[in-house]
């Protein structure tokens, strides 16, 4: 991502020019809410929080700090907003088939398609601090950096966190009856 073209369009949004800012929604709209999906399971909360993600982001632009990626600073944004969001909700509801990727619905016989819909629910059954690990560096590919900061973590814990996570959703996948293949 052109990290210097989003400092200058933050740049120009702070001067006044709102079209900027529609560049940045342009540009992070679909990530972010597919990261809301994947945290929350739901395409209308997703929705929601995307929204609400970009309010905040926009309201608080002003104090973004430059010596961050853009991006990671909205998807902080956004993972606070999910976990706001399922705090207020307290339920966990498994992910429908209709929000899975739209490649893995063109192919629902392979195996892949199946495996995915099985990741998918077993990342519903573990703890959101564990779930959220996973999704930013599996589904999302960020650094552990990057996820250090969104999560106001050490690198170190990110890395600890990560491995207990892929832990539990691997028990998870078992019970599923996923096979345990060594």
């Amino acid at each position: 991502m052109n990290e210097r073209k989003d400092e200058d369009l933050v740049r120009s949004c702070l001067m006044g020019n709102q079209q900027s800012f529609a560049e940045l929604v342009a540009k992070y709209q679909k990530p972010l809410f597919n990261l809301a999906v994947r945290m929350t399971g739901s395409h209308d909360d997703a929705k929601d929080i995307t929204q609400t993600s970009f309010i905040k982001a926009y309201e608080n632009l002003s104090s973004y700090k430059h010596n961050y990626h853009f991006f990671s600073w909205l998807y902080r944004i956004t993972i606070n907003e999910s976990i706001n969001w399922l705090r207020v909700r307290k339920r966990f509801r498994p992910l429908r088939e209709e929000i899975l990727p739209e490649e893995s619905q063109a192919d629902k016989r392979s195996n892949q398609a199946e495996l995915a819909d099985l990741i998918q629910e077993g990342l519903i059954r573990i703890k959101l601090e564990y779930r959220t690990v996973i999704i930013l560096r599996h589904f999302q590919e960020l650094s552990y950096e990057e996820i250090a900061f969104i999560l106001d973590l050490s690198v170190d814990r990110v890395k600890s966190r990560l491995f207990t996570a892929r832990k539990l959703l691997k028990q998870v996948l078992i019970k599923m009856g996923l096979k345990d293949e060594k």
